[in-house]
């Protein structure tokens, strides 16, 4: 085993930490970009087209269609579309996967400015301004982590915007995005997406409207969806890890992440949320485990019984701490098991129940 010899003062150090000065997050957030948009070459030349090609890829795993709107007849499917019916809470798991994806290739290609979404100034007539910029507060939010709080007026005229007003590069993005989530995209999923994009004016029609219905597709929402999502956290609550087949955190983790992503989305995720997670992660046969996570119960208990917006892990919203808990417990889990501590009754490796009869409909 190789090792470095122990500096002798701090000169030692200095040579590696080299920079002039600290490297601020705005530079840090660049480092994500594979090829910057000024970088992309000179239009029609070999480094420009190869460029291209790259960034109007599809991502590995194709964003599809729920198991009854698949329109083959032969019986054959195309990989992205389900094959057959999931638990809701299954299929937003993959979806959500998915778009993660994308949103790291628009970043990787440098194409994710355009959908940081602003927010339209109240009471203006968007025909009347002399600037489609007049028409923008600063307040701004991100397509792919808050899509259901963009309405469909403020993507179009975002669209809009962008379409009258963007040049060079920022249009070509554009173009190149649009390109890349069509051909991330089922063919029956471009077919279900066109019955209202395709009849949109040209002027709304790009990579940022398109997001949009494709958002609207993958998780829309209705009376009975929000309904299932809160059953699984009611189930999650009543039978914790118990109702996971070898009660496996790594499913969990996926799972009430997921649900709770989407209920955060649509404003209906519930404040006791963290304490019903953490009475779930007690529910669990492992002893180890399971008192660690009542601890945190305890905690949480007795902050829902204070009067005060201050929350007690210094979080700002109940789906952070969901988040860090669920982090948490997966991190436990992984000790517990390499540790050789995870012991789990026979009796126990098969599903109490999983929400079920709650699918993707």
């Amino acid at each position: 085993m190789s090792s470095r010899t122990k500096p002798s003062d701090a000169n030692k150090y200095l040579q590696f930490f080299s920079a002039e000065a600290d490297t601020d997050d705005a530079e840090l957030e660049k480092d994500r970009v594979l090829i910057p948009k000024e970088l992309r070459g000179t239009p029609g030349s070999k480094d420009y087209i190869n460029n291209m090609v790259k960034a109007t890829t599809s991502i590995e795993h194709k964003f599809g269609v729920a198991y009854h709107f698949v329109s083959s007849q032969n019986g054959e499917v195309e990989e992205g579309n389900q094959t057959k019916q999931q638990f809701i809470q299954d299929t937003y798991i993959t979806n959500l996967t998915k778009l993660d994806d994308l949103d790291s290739h628009m970043q990787k290609y440098d194409m994710k400015d355009q959908f940081f979404i602003g927010k339209l100034k109240a009471g203006l007539d968007p025909t009347s301004v002399k600037h489609v910029a007049d028409l923008w507060d600063h307040e701004q939010l991100d397509l792919f982590q808050h899509w259901d709080k963009i309405s469909w007026e403020t993507a179009c005229y975002w669209q809009y915007s962008i379409n009258k007003r963007c040049e060079g590069e920022d249009k070509t993005s554009n173009k190149w995005a649009l390109e890349a989530i069509k051909n991330s995209c089922t063919t029956d999923l471009k077919d279900l997406i066109n019955h209202k994009y395709g009849c949109i004016s040209l002027s709304f029609k790009g990579a940022v409207t398109y997001a949009w219905i494709l958002c609207f597709n993958l998780f829309a929402t209705s009376r009975d969806t929000t309904a299932s999502l809160k059953a699984y956290l009611q189930l999650w609550e009543s039978k914790g890890l118990q109702c996971i087949r070898g009660e496996s955190v790594v499913v969990a983790q996926c799972e009430v992440v997921a649900v709770a992503r989407c209920l955060d989305a649509t404003g209906d995720l519930p404040d006791e949320t963290t304490v019903d997670v953490l009475t779930g992660l007690t529910k669990c046969s492992c002893p180890h485990f399971r008192e660690v996570f009542k601890s945190y119960l305890q905690d949480a208990t007795k902050a829902s019984l204070e009067l005060t917006n201050v929350r007690p892990w210094g979080h700002t919203r109940v789906l952070d701490e969901v988040i860090m808990f669920m982090d948490k417990a997966l991190s436990y889990y992984h000790n517990l098991c390499t540790s050789n501590k995870w012991h789990i009754p026979r009796d126990d490796l098969v599903h109490v129940g999983t929400v079920g009869g709650i699918t993707m409909e």
